[in-house]
């Protein structure tokens, strides 16, 4: 409590407040599981809005490159870590990340996460 009280820590409502707009896209209704997925998944890495990051960590891209995979190449990505074409991923973490956390997503769970990175991607700017 005296960690709130001095304001190195903030109250949970205040961080609420404070970050309830810094959330991913909002695609409509069809696309919430997708959203949801990414934004208890992927904000980790990829930042709040999915935008990427590039800081003393290392790089991560902006998902829309999400939006260069097929089906397949995206689930090969998630499952087994390996990026569309076989190359080799910048930051080696999404590798593992995938192989430890992301194949456990059932089909389902990829198919949303997928269809919401797709229509991110292709959003009016």
């Amino acid at each position: 409590m005296s960690q709130i009280r001095s304001g190195e820590v903030k109250p949970a409502a205040a961080l609420v407040r404070e970050r309830r707009d810094m959330l991913p896209f909002d695609a409509g209704p069809s696309h919430g599981l997708g959203r949801y997925i990414t934004e208890v998944t992927c904000v980790e890495c990829h930042g709040t809005k999915l935008e990427g990051r590039h800081d003393e960590e290392g790089s991560t891209p902006d998902l829309v490159v999400a939006s260069g995979y097929s089906r397949a190449e995206f689930d090969t990505l998630l499952i087994k870590g390996i990026p569309s074409g076989g190359r080799k991923l910048k930051n080696p973490l999404m590798g593992q990340v995938a192989r430890s956390r992301f194949s456990h997503l059932t089909p389902h769970e990829r198919d949303a996460v997928y269809a919401y990175l797709k229509a991110r991607a292709e959003r009016p700017q």
